[in-house]
């Protein structure tokens, strides 16, 4: 099981490296949310660390990206790269460029069963990563048959919606407000929490009013190869305690009681996610 953790700045990566396995570049033109980093320079740093550079391409895709997309495919398709995507058309892609089996594709909420990640699997793929809605328990039920390496998210905030639309600057212009710069949250009026949400060039993202953090079922989940730490919206200091506490676990023999103590002394906003719920169907709510 390798430790991956999302990288947006080059000093980020090198005060982590010596704790991961595997770092997902964001980079910009090809990223949901991208860094200010020199990517070669990334990718440098982690080959010479033997660290897994992973980039991400993970944002909505118009025809006109894919010839950019397959350049850099081909830059890269003879250095031990891999590549984290999340549209269909980047099956092809890599397929034609010679990098499927460095792809590690997750099409967010379509994997939601069994046959789904059975189909995806035959296309021969590095890493396929299941939806993020589901309990864990049907993780680990529709992959353990399966002969492919699972990627999935065990810590930090969730992306939960994605518009091509900037909507933030929408409502700003609509109710005469000024634009938000910087971090942001939405509050709904029925529900306590607050919702991270950021505007780019890209659209708008909001992600789950809480921290996912799954260290009861990392043990648990089959042919688990990318367990996956996102660090977005999170202090810088608070989350590198937290991948310490992962990598002290999963490397170096932190028992699972004493690593969740210790993050849940940190007081972050902490739930299991859809653990063990499905995220459609609540019966309380019927």
């Amino acid at each position: 099981m390798k430790l991956v953790v999302s990288v947006y700045e080059l000093k980020q990566l090198n005060k982590w490296i010596s704790y991961i396995d595997g770092a997902i570049l964001h980079i910009r033109g090809f990223s949901l949310i991208a860094g200010d980093m020199d990517i070669d320079q990334a990718i440098d740093v982690c080959l010479k660390n033997h660290i897994s550079p992973i980039l991400a391409i993970d944002k909505m895709l118009y025809p006109q990206d894919c010839e950019q997309i397959k350049e850099c495919m081909k830059r890269y398709a003879g250095k031990k790269v891999f590549f984290y995507t999340t549209d269909v058309a980047t099956i092809c892609m890599a397929e034609e460029t010679g990098n499927l089996n460095k792809l590690i594709f997750d099409p967010q909420t379509m994997i939601a069963n069994e046959l789904d990640y059975k189909e995806y699997a035959e296309y021969g793929m590095h890493s396929l990563a299941m939806s993020l809605e589901i309990p864990v328990q049907d993780v680990i039920a529709s992959t353990k048959e399966i002969d492919m390496a699972l990627f999935y998210q065990v810590f930090g905030y969730r992306l939960m919606f994605y518009s091509r639309r900037k909507l933030l600057s929408l409502y700003s212009i609509e109710k005469g407000l000024e634009s938000p710069n910087g971090k942001s949250f939405l509050k709904e009026e029925t529900r306590e929490a607050y919702y991270p949400v950021i505007e780019n060039e890209n659209g708008t993202m909001i992600y789950r009013g809480y921290i996912v953090s799954l260290l009861e079922w990392l043990d648990k989940i089959n042919r688990l190869e990318y367990a996956y730490m996102e660090s977005l919206y999170i202090e810088d200091s608070v989350f590198f305690e937290c991948l310490k506490l992962y990598s002290e676990y999963m490397h170096k023999g932190l028992s699972k009681e004493t690593a969740i103590s210790r993050i849940m002394a940190l007081n972050l906003p902490i739930e299991d996610g859809f653990g063990k719920e499905d995220s459609i169907y609540q019966k309380e709510l019927f």
